[in-house]
């Protein structure tokens, strides 16, 4: 039997009605309607001003049940409700479980895992984060190695031939003194810095001159800087020039004079 036409069923009110031209029979209605009435079951309503509590509950269950993606906003005072949203968000359960950091060393990672935990970062922003720092640091040392070999280069200018006899002194000062081992193992490999080298060299000087107990120890610089080298040219030129010297003497220190001389050319 077939579907009889909607037009005879409906009052002179409804057939004219645009919204009802679509449809030719009776079934095709019923259908229409069907479909309207699931869709509008599986709706979530926004609650009215005057709704009850446990409407207002209804919704919400509803809405955070979703697969729409909305989260409830944590009561940050609630450490249920707290810990629930980070872990909603993607913080691992404990912090042991946040993904390894490629060239971050274990006792590190472990305390700065501990601290993201505390604060709620998310595994990916636990990464990307300590990528970042650990770029920083590379960056940092980088710095500081460059200014260290500048100032190192710096300092072999200005000792010159006596730069490798005063490192070395400053090694066996660092070690009769018992220095720190970290400053020991600088010196031996050649990390340390030239403003550190200078101080020791002042202090190797003062205390392991003629005459004291830790000259064997340190042992002789028999090369002298171009500073050195023409305090003591000077020193030499005011003996000769305010002194009178016998003959012989005198001859002698003009020598020694020329050879400062050829020694502060020959340093640059």
């Amino acid at each position: 039997m077939d579907p009889q036409p909607l037009s005879e069923l409906l009052s002179p009110e409804h057939k004219d009605n645009p919204a009802l031209q679509d449809f030719t029979d009776t079934d095709s209605l019923a259908k229409a309607f069907i479909d309207t009435k699931q869709m509008v079951g599986g709706m979530i309503r926004i609650p009215s001003e005057d709704a009850s509590s446990d409407d207002i509950k209804a919704f919400r269950d509803k809405l955070f049940s979703s697969n729409l993606g909305v989260m409830m906003e944590p009561d940050f005072d609630d450490e249920d409700s707290t810990t629930a949203f980070y872990t909603k968000m993607g913080r691992p359960e404990e912090a042991g479980g946040y993904s390894e950091v490629d060239g971050m060393p274990k006792e590190r990672f472990e305390l700065m895992s501990n601290f993201a935990h505390e604060a709620g970062i998310t595994d990916k922003q636990f990464g990307a984060v300590m990528g970042k720092i650990l770029e920083a640091d590379g960056t940092l040392v980088t710095a500081m190695e460059k200014t260290r070999d500048e100032g190192i280069g710096t300092l072999k200018t200005e000792w010159g031939e006596a730069y490798i006899q005063k490192v070395a002194r400053a090694q066996r000062l660092a070690e009769s003194t018992k220095a720190p081992a970290g400053l020991i193992k600088a010196i031996s490999e050649g990390k340390v810095d030239a403003a550190s080298l200078r101080w020791l060299d002042s202090i190797a000087s003062s205390i392991g001159g003629e005459g004291t107990a830790l000259k064997d120890d340190l042992g002789a610089v028999d090369q002298d800087t171009k500073d050195e080298l023409t305090a003591k040219r000077d020193e030499l030129t005011r003996k000769l020039q305010s002194e009178s010297l016998p003959p012989a003497e005198h001859t002698r220190l003009v020598a020694k004079l020329v050879a400062y001389n050829e020694r502060i050319v020959a340093a640059g």
